[in-house]
């Protein structure tokens, strides 16, 4: 849950339709993104071996299977 937590603190959440309709004019129209650079530099720490990692895995759960084929 610290990882949800986290990510959800470089997130806009809107708990009703004016705040919905608040984002949209601020950040989308008017493109004015406040969180753009934080969630920018969050996703550098999470997103270890992109685009890779899900290849990665799998690679790591078939040989622990004994399957040799790679995608």
């Amino acid at each position: 849950a610290p990882l949800g937590k986290e990510c959800l603190s470089h997130c806009y959440i809107a708990y009703d339709e004016l705040a919905i309709e608040a984002f949209l004019n601020e950040v989308i129209v008017n493109e004015c993104d406040s969180k753009a650079v934080s969630r920018s530099e969050f996703s550098k720490t999470i997103m270890l071996n992109y685009p890779n990692a899900a290849k990665a895995a799998l690679d790591s759960i078939r040989k622990s299977l004994g399957v040799n084929n790679k995608l």
